[in-house]
């Protein structure tokens, strides 16, 4: 007979067991020798992250005490919503929920919530949980430890790393959630809404008021109070068995396959799209994936609705009225829609790549009809982006050109990515499909194809006028345009020169 001692040992053993596997699985990877050199620039970026970090806490700890009215546990607190929100958001990038890591083990003799215990345990105690001590420790140490004594500079370190658990827990269960139902993105929403509440309460509703209530927990720490400690710990308490009901449950809904009905589409409602020659036919065949499949169809709302939210406040809110917010916003809202259509390019076809390559040149008309519908697609942004336009904001000569500029240059670095991608991603599994790996390579291009534009157009208004540089990048934008036959039949020529390794890395990551 069990006794709780030995099933916490053996619970303790197998999360240990399975971080060890993941290391194993991440060395056996296809892509591991690839991405080597990515995964270098990777690292040195996180250590620049890292060390931008102490700079800044070494920076405020020098300001505090030069006529600030708060303690110093107390400013340092009063940014609690801020680095909260902000831990949640950097985790988009590099983490996945546990639920989307368990796949290999279901099959064992392994109960279920064993598993998600280990992981949802490994996730507690990762590393990626003391990045916000980068920030908060050198500060403590300058600062509140002369001020308030040792025991409070420690259940200050402890509050926030309890803080950065939670980020971690709240971050596995809006992922999770999302991709089960779209409307779950209301979540997320109503807990920041909490989050910032007092900002926006009572006679004197501000931010600083924000800042005034959050810095009472530090000044209330300072004077060794632990409340505010138990408090969070409490929170994170729930949190932790909420985050471990729903990524058990969400398991069990993708192995039942208890999924929403999916709608059926009739073709007549991608006719216009169609046409009798082949590149018409795969255009209808990408329209209907995005509008028939879960995964394809969730991206594409995303990022309409960002678009939509950015818009309106230009519009309607005095943010970005300066002439280089206004354009850094405009370029930004085209991006954001291009880099996430994009960044899965042949992703989805992963999922029948082999019946891709039997005929010559399908690969490149598929290329193509993607190239054309994308470009189609940019109109979304476009009519969205009419809207500060009508408000006077901003000027339709920029509009105009962002777009183009997107649709030729940008798309042009994007599909390079075609190239190199091996990872097939689900179209409508959402747990149970796929490996779920993101590649270090698709990272970096993604930061090219984003931070490129951008440095060009702040290098031509550097060096010429705001409307010369407009003009500089539509001409840019209409030759990629005129002449993407050229460079996609080029991106076709290096895909087929590496095609059975495409092949190879597309079957693997389906299994």
């Amino acid at each position: 007979m069990s006794t709780p001692a030995s099933t916490l040992r053996r619970r303790l053993w197998l999360c240990l067991e399975i971080t060890r596997h993941r290391r194993l699985s991440a060395r056996r990877n296809p892509s591991f020798r690839q991405n080597q050199a990515a995964k270098v620039f990777f690292a040195l970026g996180a250590a620049v992250s890292i060390l931008y970090l102490v700079f800044l806490s070494v920076l405020l700890a020098i300001t505090v005490g030069q006529g600030m009215p708060y303690s110093a546990a107390g400013v340092i607190c009063g940014f609690i919503p801020y680095i909260l929100v902000a831990d949640i958001l950097f985790r988009l990038m590099l983490q996945n929920p546990p639920a989307l890591l368990v796949k290999p083990y279901l099959l064992l003799p392994i109960p279920r919530r064993a598993c998600i215990d280990a992981f949802v345990g490994a996730s507690v105690l990762s590393g990626g949980n003391l990045v916000t001590q980068a920030l908060v420790t050198p500060y403590v140490i300058m600062t509140v430890v002369f001020t308030a004594g040792v025991l409070p500079a420690l259940m200050l370190i402890v509050f926030f790393w309890l803080l950065s658990v939670l980020g971690n827990q709240l971050f596995a269960i809006f992922r999770i959630t999302f991709n089960g139902h779209f409307l779950w993105v209301l979540l997320p929403l109503a807990l920041a809404a909490m989050v910032f509440a007092p900002a926006f309460v009572g006679q004197h509703a501000s931010f600083e008021q924000l800042y005034d209530f959050y810095s009472t927990i530090g000044d209330s720490m300072a004077a060794g109070n632990p409340l505010p400690l138990l408090a969070l710990l409490g929170i994170l308490i729930g949190a932790i068995a909420a985050n471990r009901e729903i990524q058990f449950r969400a398991i069990v809904s993708e192995l039942s396959h208890r999924h929403r009905q999916q709608s059926t589409v009739t073709r007549r409602s991608t006719g216009f799209l169609g046409s009798n020659s082949m590149t018409g036919c795969y255009r209808q065949l990408i329209a209907n994936t995005y509008i028939r499949c879960k995964n394809p169809r969730k991206s594409l709302v995303t990022s309409i609705i960002l678009v939509l939210v950015f818009s309106l406040l230009s519009a309607y809110t005095t943010v970005y009225d300066e002439s280089g917010a206004a354009n850094f916003w405009c370029l930004y809202n085209y991006l954001l829609f291009a880099i996430i259509l994009s960044s899965t390019i042949t992703a989805y076809e992963g999922n029948y790549f082999d019946f891709l390559a039997v005929h010559r040149e399908n690969i490149l008309t598929m290329l193509k009809a993607k190239y054309q519908l994308f470009c189609l697609l940019q109109l979304l942004p476009f009519l969205v982006m009419l809207i500060p336009v009508i408000a006077g904001k901003w000027s339709l000569f920029m509009v105009v050109t962002c777009c183009i500029f997107t649709c030729g240059p940008v798309y042009c670095l994007s599909f390079q990515m075609a190239v190199y991608n091996k990872q097939t991603m689900p179209l409508d599994a959402t747990i149970a499909g796929g490996r779920q790996q993101n590649s270090y390579l698709n990272i970096v291009i993604s930061i090219a194809t984003f931070g490129l534009p951008f440095a060009l157009n702040a290098l031509l208004v550097a060096v010429c006028s705001e409307q010369l540089a407009y003009g500089i990048e539509l001409c840019l934008g209409l030759f990629f345009i005129l002449t993407h036959n050229l460079w996609l039949r080029n991106v076709y020529h290096r895909m087929a020169k590496r095609r059975y390794i495409l092949l190879e890395g597309f079957r693997d990551s389906k299994m």
